[in-house]
């Protein structure tokens, strides 16, 4: 059993307080249902600072029967690119892992418990796709190795899967530009969103290494990019903040950037 590592931190411990959330995100956002997003981008951080978004990101899913998830390793803990077999659990209940999907992503991915022990990229996504959709599984992917040759080599199976069944969907989790100025997060970001709409994953690469962009899920964006080509799906920008607009401080921001692809 997967256990929550970031629950009383990154979101709510308490059930009922993450369902007064989510209610709060769905009457400010309108989702748009009609998209039908096969695959989308969303934010990690404590629900305080992205959750609007992530549920923003989330909600615009297709409602599938597994959702891969890639996440960032923020720790090194474990194998470089990693699949969880547990059964997940968030103070909303347990959540299967697909195994079927699993077996799939074998090479580059091995099965590494260890690397999801403490990972909160994945986990804070849970409790909101939970409130959103019913009987569904997860595919559990995280990634120190997040190199374009990784890259390629998972997309090809990921694609290969979604190819053959139409009811699993994607999930790249990461946040943007890190502990910069409004100013320069937003600049930053606004190129390398840029770039991911047009899915030109070589120049996403070589822009976010020539200016240093801090984005800690540069590869499950990727991920999704090169998933979209070899699919002929086309990326929509949704939305764009900095912790600096929550919070009012904007001399060291994140950024978050929502995106979906159909």
């Amino acid at each position: 059993m997967r256990t929550p590592a970031v629950s009383g931190t990154f979101y709510p411990r308490s059930s009922e307080d993450i369902k007064s959330l989510v209610e709060n995100w769905s009457s400010e956002i309108k989702s748009k249902k009609d998209s039908n997003f096969k695959a989308v981008i969303s934010p990690h951080a404590g629900y305080r600072y992205s959750g609007k978004l992530a549920y923003l990101a989330l909600s615009n899913l297709v409602s599938a029967d597994t959702y891969i998830i890639a996440g960032p390793s923020h720790y090194a803990i474990g194998s470089p690119v990693a699949l969880s077999d547990e059964t997940w659990e968030t103070p909303l209940g347990r959540i299967e892992t697909d195994i079927e999907v699993l077996d799939g992503l074998i090479d580059p991915a091995v099965f590494d418990n260890t690397a999801h022990s403490r990972e909160h990229s994945i986990e804070v996504q849970l409790p909101i796709l939970q409130l959103l959709y019913s009987d569904f599984k997860i595919s559990p992917i995280t990634m120190q190795f997040q190199d374009r040759e990784t890259i390629k080599e998972l997309a090809s199976s990921i694609s290969k899967i979604m190819d053959d069944n139409k009811n699993v969907a994607l999930i790249g989790s990461s946040d943007f530009t890190h502990h910069e100025s409004h100013k320069n997060a937003v600049k930053k970001d606004k190129k390398a969103i840029e770039m991911i709409e047009s899915l030109d994953t070589k120049a996403f690469y070589e822009f976010t290494r020539r200016k240093d962009i801090s984005i800690c899920g540069y590869g499950p964006i990727a991920l999704c990019m090169e998933v979209s080509k070899s699919l002929d799906m086309n990326a929509e920008f949704l939305d764009y903040a900095t912790s600096g607009d929550i919070t009012g401080n904007k001399e060291q921001v994140v950024g978050y950037g929502v995106l979906g692809f159909s």
